[in-house]
């Protein structure tokens, strides 16, 4: 890699460097920037921020990725993985993504949509014909539930089930888990609100489980992990255990965070920066890796709408993943999920408009210096004159929608009479949906 001493005196020459990085992780040569390029300067402030930034947090390990199109411009690890400090983090360490996991199972799910094995808008039931979920206000709601409402939180779902949920010690069997979603109660009718529950996600993955005949874990690494090439990163509890490099989860609980993860679908996917750098670059080429359709891109296109009750909506939450309005020069379209619990917060974010996105992995809670450094590092990117994402912004056609940035996305949910706009409350719970997000850099989100 380029130390930081040859990359300050590149900048205080004013010459410039771009940290362009490897796909495995190692650093390749610095190669000139641009005349009056202000990507190289951000990214080695933030380099020089991040250690006083980590011990003012107490967050041990972070690792970060920063990607333009198909290209990393810059990853790097940070601190260690156990506060122990023997270890470093590299960009291959694998870190609990937590609720991030839910844009993985959505779009393998949309993969099963482009080969036929699935259909979003058939009843849940025509893959699990015995499914079945209390409710008051409707005599069969699992003849309504569909894959749809799965992904975008809209079938009505609470957010535990009653085995295999975020206050039980053990993770336990995710059959079982799934099976104890029978046993709760909807809270409103089928399709007339928002409401984050881990619990459609996973029957989204147990539904992948029946139709590919193989269990979850591998149905992703063999249609989604492996094609985009996140050969480091699995859903896989036994993988999770054999790897050395990995990351531990710390948090202000005396009792040391389990590493199973109960909700598999939902939040059981451990990645690293450097894999995620790779999803970044599948989504920012709408569905392809090195020229290869991973993912249609109309497919790619409907798991960013916005679906019903709030069709089309230009912020929300839409197939796993959160859509928001972004004030940087005019209005953009910003796409997200994060996640935290069992000792890991993780943001992930990406602007499709101007080729560009980040990922962010700490192995600590109680803090929100995920959020605050990601949308900190694509604000500076895009507002700073001389950088090439501020020359995209000017070069894109006037937008004359305007949309409030700090607009609450929870705002779409409604009333389970649908008669009246709720906020979501932040559930007392270890997994969550999305970043905790610093003020005035964009919108909030469902909590995670």
């Amino acid at each position: 890699m380029a130390t930081r001493r040859s990359v300050r005196a590149a900048v205080a020459a004013g010459v410039g460097v771009l940290l362009a990085m490897t796909w495995g992780g190692a650093a390749a040569v610095a190669v000139p920037a641009a005349p009056g390029d202000g990507v190289a300067a951000v990214i080695e402030s933030y380099r020089a921020r991040i250690p006083g930034l980590m011990a003012q947090k107490h967050v041990p390990g972070l690792a970060v990725a920063l990607v333009d199109g198909d290209r990393v411009v810059w990853q790097q690890g940070f601190g260690s993985t156990d506060r122990d400090g023997r270890t470093p983090v590299t960009v291959d360490t694998i870190f609990s993504v937590q609720s991030m996991s839910k844009v993985f199972t959505a779009t393998a799910v949309m993969q099963a949509v482009q080969s036929g094995q699935l259909d979003l808008d058939a009843p849940i039931i025509r893959y699990l014909p015995g499914f079945t979920v209390h409710s008051a206000f409707e005599p069969h709601p699992g003849q309504r539930i569909t894959l749809r409402m799965l992904l975008s939180h809209t079938a009505g779902f609470t957010h535990e089930a009653p085995l295999g949920n975020n206050y039980e010690p053990q993770p336990g069997d995710f059959d079982a888990h799934v099976r104890s979603i029978s046993d709760t109660w909807l809270r409103f009718p089928v399709g007339t609100g928002y409401a984050y529950s881990n619990l459609g996600i996973d029957l989204a993955g147990y539904i992948l489980e029946q139709v590919s005949n193989k269990p979850f874990p591998a149905v992703m690494r063999d249609s989604l992990l492996a094609p985009v090439g996140m050969d480091h990163s699995t859903f896989d509890r036994a993988q999770v255990h054999a790897r050395t490099d990995r990351a531990v989860g710390h948090s202000a609980d005396p009792v040391p965070p389990p590493v199973d993860v109960p909700m598999t679908a939902a939040g059981g996917l451990w990645a690293s920066a450097a894999d995620l750098a790779r999803f970044l670059a599948f989504q920012l080429g709408d569905g392809t890796v090195d020229g290869r359709a991973v993912l249609d891109a109309a497919l790619m296109r409907q798991m960013r709408t916005v679906p019903a009750p709030d069709a089309g909506a230009p912020a929300g939450y839409a197939l796993g993943v959160a859509r928001t309005r972004w004030r940087a020069g005019q209005y953009l379209d910003l796409f997200s999920h994060g996640g935290g619990g069992y000792g890991f917060l993780s943001d992930l974010w990406w602007l499709p408009q101007l080729q560009l996105g980040i990922a962010v992995l700490t192995n600590s809670t109680d803090h929100d210096l995920q959020g605050a450094l990601a949308l900190g590092i694509l604000r500076d990117l895009v507002t700073r004159p001389d950088s090439r994402y501020h020359d995209r912004v000017l070069g894109l056609p006037t937008q004359s929608d305007v949309v409030s940035p700090t607009a609450h996305t929870c705002l779409h949910r409604t009333s389970p009479n649908g008669s009246r706009p709720l906020r979501c409350p932040r559930p007392a719970s270890r997994t969550r949906a999305g970043p905790a997000t610093p003020s005035g850099t964009a919108p909030e989100r469902p909590a995670r």
